[in-house]
Parts: structure tokens; sequence; C-alpha cells
């Protein structure tokens, strides 16, 4: 079985030594922030790298391909556009994605439709730390308020077994129609 935390720390370390500013994000930040650590059954680790720091990733590419299989997350509009990395580790990835700055927004694509995530500015401009195991992370200001946007009012109460998180129903969900010219 993968150590999860070991996997992030490695993956961590690269981009810290790489100037690369990340924070955890979506049921990652979730858990750590509820349960302080990560959610039972989360098949991935997310973390959110703005697209200004994304030539330093790329960058790192070789040195994050020794700790995993690195796949290139290329998703389509008008034309493509690179939105992100995975790192796999066995059948479990880290998914590095991708925001972009627009309109005093930042957004973020959702690969399964043409549809952004829009989040206030404030969020990404003033990171702020969690520590979980005696490391530390960074993570969007107002994280509360943050939470509620992706998980709802609820956002503290565990997911029931067999419960899923159901994207369609945060309320900064877009059409990336009026973001197109942001992400290409």
């Amino acid at each position: 079985m993968i150590d999860k935390f070991k996997f992030l720390k490695e993956v961590k370390e690269v981009l810290d030594k790489a100037g690369v500013t990340f924070w955890i994000d979506f049921g990652t930040l979730l858990g750590f922030y509820r349960e302080g650590g990560f959610l039972r059954g989360d098949p991935d680790i997310d973390i959110g790298v703005k697209r200004e720091d994304q030539d330093k990733v790329i960058a790192v590419a070789s040195e994050l391909e020794k700790i995993g299989k690195v796949i290139i997350r290329v998703d389509m509009a008008e034309k493509h556009y690179l939105a992100g990395y995975k790192i796999y580790r066995d059948d479990f990835w880290i998914d590095i994605q991708f925001f972009w700055n627009c309109d005093d927004k930042w957004i973020s694509p959702i690969s399964e439709w043409p549809k952004v995530m829009v989040f206030k500015e404030e969020y990404y401009n003033n990171l702020v730390d969690i520590e979980i195991k005696g490391v530390k992370f960074k993570m969007p200001e107002k994280i509360e308020e943050y939470l509620e946007l992706h998980y709802g009012k609820d956002w503290r109460r565990p997911f029931e077994e067999g419960e899923d998180y159901d994207l369609h129903k945060c309320p900064n969900v877009e059409s990336n129609a009026k973001y197109i010219k942001y992400l290409i």
C-alpha cells in the first residue's frame, strides 16, 4: 500500500526546491482541514498551482518522473492547453491543477466537461499555512468559505458510505466559454 503522505512530501520537496508556490486543494484540503489527514477513500491528492508557475513545473517534470509516472493533463477548448499534471505511483496519483487569473478571479478547468470552477481572487492572494504531521502546506485563505463553495454548507459532515462528491452542485461552476481566451 502506498504511503500517501510520503508521496506528497516527495513532490513537495521538488516543487519547493523549484520555487513553485502551491497549495493543497479539493478533497485533500477538505481532509487536512476537517480531519487532520487524508479522506478515507479519496482516490488522489490535489495540489493547486498558479498558471504563472507553470514553466517552473515543466522545468522539474524530469525530477517528478523520478517519483512517479508523470502524465500531462491537456484539455481541449477551441485549442489544446496544459491543464496540469498527474503523477502516478501504483494505482494512486497526485493531481497538479493549474489555476488561471482572469478579471480579478481565479479559474480552474474541469476536465470532464467544458466548464471551469471560478473563485474569488482573495483566496489565492494570501495563502495560509496548515500543518499536518509536522509539515507545513499552503491552503487558500478564508478556508471555511472556500470549502463551502466546493462541498456546500454541510462540508463539516463526513461523507456517508457510498456517498460521493457532486461537482454539478457547486455554485462556482460555469461554462468555460467566456474564459477560453485565458486558458489558451
